[in-house]
């Protein structure tokens, strides 16, 4: 995945990477708790996804969120402010592993 910083988009880093891996629209989707058409528009580019989707769509990848991400949107994107989203990351990670701890 080594030419994955020529890619300047989320949908793009998501469709070569999902296909690099092998898996299907509907599997990564399902993973993500997101429709086929839902995760097509956003491959496309034809819409903007949350923070917490990217997140979910990263854990169906199996990649870091950070990965989906251009490093150069880091601290602006998919937040009311940069540090917004980072946090969101965090707890949404947090909050993964305590209840996988749990069971």
């Amino acid at each position: 995945m080594e030419n994955l910083d020529k890619i300047p988009t989320v949908g793009g880093r998501i469709k070569y990477i999902r296909e690099a891996k092998g898996y299907m629209q509907i599997g990564v989707a399902m993973g993500a708790g997101i429709s086929q058409k839902a995760l097509s528009k956003i491959e496309l580019d034809q819409t903007n996804p949350s923070i917490y989707r990217i997140y979910r769509i990263a854990e169906s990848l199996g990649v870091d969120v950070y990965t989906l991400i251009p490093k150069e949107r880091w601290n602006s994107a998919y937040s009311v402010s940069g540090i917004f989203g980072h946090v969101l990351i965090r707890v949404l990670k947090w909050t993964r592993k305590r209840n996988t701890n749990r069971r």
